[in-house]
């Protein structure tokens, strides 16, 4: 196996076998725990987050992306993040006390100053890290991210089933991170040295620039995922922060199963048409064909099942039923938005995605802004839909503007390609949507219904989907016609001779 397919496996398993293993604990540890205690770790991770973000950018990703890295460069990247970690752990440290009561959460304080050493762990694997992935030894990283992922789960869900609430959930994410950190150094040769000051100066000269560019486009990225935590943290409680996220987590989990690697794969895949727009047109109609195909049946058949599948996990959690049914729309409309950006950056145009990511930054404060202004007087419930309609309003904005920008203005193609290629995607998910919503309208018990009625609701989408899309349809029958032309070619094992053949006689 060559060196780029043992990558492209390893890297595979990687997100698939972490999302498994995040997927279970969610649905575990939320039948335990209450949605109170998802807030608080919510709230508690908003900086911690950002601290990660600063860590996985700047000097690491320059480290990845350098053509040559000398061990000079990589002690000063090494130093200089750990640096970073220390100084934004103790600004932040000092600023604990005013962010819990800020929230009116007290319990939030010990929170989030234990989960200041989830960014000094982190601070210390990066590097290393960034040296295994620029020499794609994705094996050694897969082994012990998902080492750490089951060592983390492990820990919270016996802490969870210890009565430890909100702390179960600190410790699933110490006891990963912890696992990971120290792990990681066993399978680099690398070790870093104490350098002097005008050394770290020397090694970070030729990676500042890139450093300086990759932490701007980072930064509007994590304030846009995270603004609803930022938001609702202003107006409404760990309660109402917890279902929201929980709900969202169920949607993303899918996208996460299903088409999320097109968008590691759909830069270097339409860079290589930059010059013939009409054949990148066409690659970029492919991929968001494969995408919609992907995710957005079997996000319709979750939103019509959402309510039996909350119940089942937890009458705690009745609530997040029906923003999570808003959510699959948003995870849909995100899917499409999400290779539309890449596919500016393959024509050199890097520039607007950027901009378009502060836009949508603003869109979703805006949004959440005027949700919690009309919610106000409303209770949990009510808050949760507004906020999940807000979403989706500014999702649908974000991808007209993207789209108009995309097709109109940066590419100069035409988007009706696009449009036909996934319109029986579309059709499918309506009619399982449809199927799934039937089997909920029964009154049976939560498990049941949503058994049944993901089982009928994607057989439904798929067997519309094989009969409308061509392209789905001929996949499918290749990968039938592989399957047959290997059974077929599967050597015939060795009958045993009967008992009065020859070769069974004993000799002596």
């Amino acid at each position: 196996m060559s060196k780029l397919k043992a990558a492209v496996l390893w890297s595979y398993l990687l997100s698939t076998g972490s999302m498994a293993i995040t997927g279970i604990l969610t649905f575990v540890l939320a039948a335990i725990l209450d949605p109170e205690s998802f807030g608080v770790l919510a709230l508690g991770v908003l900086w911690v987050g950002f601290g990660q973000m600063l860590l996985q950018h700047g000097p690491t990703l320059a480290i990845i992306q350098l053509e040559e890295v000398s061990d000079e460069q990589a002690n000063a990247a090494f130093w200089t993040v750990i640096t970073g970690a220390a100084t934004f752990c103790g600004l932040f440290a000092l600023l604990v006390p005013a962010w819990a009561s800020y929230n009116g959460l007290p319990l939030l304080k010990p929170v989030s100053w234990a989960l200041l050493f989830v960014t000094m762990l982190t601070s210390i694997s990066v590097i290393p890290d960034a040296l295994m992935r620029r020499q794609m030894k994705f094996k050694g990283i897969a082994v012990r991210t998902l080492a750490g992922a089951a060592a983390g789960g492990i820990a919270g869900v016996t802490g969870a089933l210890l009565g430890w609430g909100v702390w179960a959930l600190v410790a699933q994410q110490l006891v990963s991170v912890f696992v990971y950190a120290m792990t990681v150094w066993t399978v680099t040769p690398w070790r870093p040295s104490f350098p002097r000051p005008r050394a770290i100066i020397r090694g970070m000269k030729g990676m500042r620039r890139q450093s300086v560019q990759t932490l701007g486009g980072a930064l509007g990225v994590f304030l846009s995922s995270r603004m609803d935590v930022l938001m609702m943290s202003a107006f409404f409680g760990p309660v109402m922060i917890g279902v929201y996220r929980f709900s969202l987590r169920l949607a993303e989990m899918v996208v996460d199963v299903t088409s999320r690697g097109l968008q590691h794969v759909s830069l270097p895949e339409l860079a290589q048409y930059q010059s013939d727009r009409e054949l990148l047109g066409r690659r970029l109609a492919n991929l968001v064909h494969v995408a919609v195909v992907m995710s957005v049946p079997a996000l319709a058949v979750l939103a019509a099942v959402a309510q039996p599948l909350v119940l089942t996990i937890g009458p705690q959690w009745e609530m997040a039923g029906r923003p999570l049914q808003i959510l699959c729309v948003v995870s849909a409309l995100g899917t499409v938005n999400s290779l539309l950006g890449p596919a500016m950056q393959a024509v050199q145009r890097a520039s607007v995605p950027a901009i378009l990511t502060w836009v949508s930054t603003a869109f979703s404060a805006a949004g959440l802004g005027f949700a919690a202004w009309v919610s106000r007087s409303d209770g949990v419930f009510g808050q949760l839909q507004a906020v999940a309609i807000a979403a989706l309003f500014v999702q649908a904005l974000n991808l007209s503007v993207t789209a108009f920008l995309a097709y109109r203005v940066v590419l100069r193609i035409s988007i009706w390609p696009t449009v036909r290629a996934i319109l029986p995607a579309l059709a499918s998910a309506a009619l399982g949507f449809a199927a799934a919503w039937g089997v909920e309208r029964l009154h049976l018990e939560p498990l049941p219904t949503f058994l049944l009625g993901g089982a009928l609701g994607g057989t439904v989408a798929l067997g519309l989907l094989v009969l409308l899309d061509t392209r789905t349809r001929d996949q499918g029958l290749r990968l039938i016609r592989r399957i047959l032309r290997r059974g077929a070619a599967a050597p015939i094992p060795p009958q045993p001779a009967p008992a009065d053949s020859p070769a069974s006689v004993s000799t002596p």
